[in-house]
């Protein structure tokens, strides 16, 4: 089984505290989903041209400069970066066989994520 690495570079945001109402409507706040879409665009240019993994063990290091955000938050955009750029096929039950993901401080925020090609 081939392992694959990427390293994204930046602030990961936690989407599911950005949410707000609006005129009805629940709306993603503007400033973290470019945050989100600079991640989905480093991804793909790491990633290339290759297919997306049809399914994986995924396992997430994240580099913070505080610890004000929760870890699952943050590991739920990443994963849904990894689908968007391309680099898994989607984030079902069957194609994710298991998730590990761990935190570290460090001024120089990044995700270093170690995906497992599995059968």
């Amino acid at each position: 089984m081939k392992t694959h690495r990427l390293m994204l570079v930046g602030h990961c945001p936690t989407k599911k505290n950005a949410k707000h109402a609006w005129k009805g409507r629940v709306i993603i706040d503007p400033a973290i989903k470019a945050q989100v879409q600079v991640l989905e665009w480093r991804a793909r240019s790491i990633w290339g041209a290759r297919k997306p993994l049809p399914s994986a063990i995924v396992h997430a290091r994240f580099f913070v400069r505080d610890g004000r955000a929760d870890l699952d938050g943050k590991y739920t955009t990443i994963q849904d970066v990894l689908v968007k750029a391309g680099v898994l096929a989607n984030d079902s039950i069957a194609r994710i066989k298991r998730v590990s993901m761990a935190a570290e401080y460090d001024e120089n925020e990044r995700v270093e994520i170690r995906l497992r090609e599995v059968a």
